[in-house]
C-alpha cells in the first residue's frame, strides 16, 4: 500500500521527543500484558499479546503526549526511559496477575479440602492441580471481573496511568 502524502506531512510532525514517548508507552503496555495484567491475553500466544499491547499504546499515546514533559534524547536517556517504563509496566502487570492468581490458589485449597485432590496423593507426581478446581476458581475469577466491568476499568486505568506517571518521571 502506497504512503499518501497526508500521510507523510503527518509523520514529518512528530517530534522525537514525541517518538520517544511512544516507545515509551509501549514498552508499559507490552510488560503489564506480559506480566499478566490481562488475564485473557495471558493464555494466548504473542501475536495476541503484541497486538493488544499495541492497542493499549494508542490509545494511551495521546494522554501521554500531553502529560509527559519534554526528554532528552541521547541512547543513555532513552534507555533509562525505557527501562524506567518496563519497571512501572511491570508493577501494574504483577498487581493485576496477583488477584487471580490467589483466586486459583484459593480453588486449589477449596479442592484439597473437600478431598478432591487425594489422587495427587498418591500419585507419583508433585504438585497436582487438586482435580482441576484451582484451573477452574481461576476462570471464575476472570468470569467475575469481566461480568464486573473490571476488564473496562483494568484498561482505563493503564490508559491513566501515563497521566498519573507520566513518561520519563520514573527514569528523570
Amino acid at each position: 500500500m502506497p504512503l499518501v502524502p497526508e500521510t507523510l506531512a503527518w509523520m514529518a510532525t512528530i517530534t522525537p521527543t514525541q517518538g520517544v514517548i511512544a516507545a515509551g508507552v509501549l514498552a508499559r503496555m507490552a510488560v503489564a500484558v506480559w506480566a499478566g495484567a490481562l488475564p485473557v491475553a495471558s493464555g494466548t500466544g504473542l501475536r495476541v499479546q503484541a497486538t493488544v499491547a499495541i492497542a493499549l499504546a494508542v490509545a494511551a499515546l495521546p494522554a501521554a503526549v500531553a502529560a509527559s514533559s519534554p526528554v532528552s534524547i541521547d541512547a543513555w536517556s532513552v534507555a533509562a526511559i525505557l527501562a524506567g517504563e518496563a519497571v512501572v509496566g511491570l508493577a501494574v502487570g504483577l498487581s493485576v496477575a496477583a488477584v487471580f492468581a490467589a483466586a486459583a490458589w484459593a480453588g486449589q485449597l477449596l479442592g484439597s479440602l473437600t478431598g478432591l485432590s487425594w489422587a495427587d496423593d498418591f500419585g507419583g507426581e508433585p504438585g497436582g492441580d487438586s482435580a482441576g478446581m484451582g484451573r477452574l476458581a481461576w476462570w471464575l475469577g476472570l468470569a467475575g471481573f469481566v461480568a464486573a466491568g473490571g476488564h473496562e476499568a483494568l484498561v482505563a486505568g493503564l490508559v491513566d496511568s501515563v497521566k498519573v506517571v507520566p513518561v520519563a518521571a520514573i527514569a528523570a
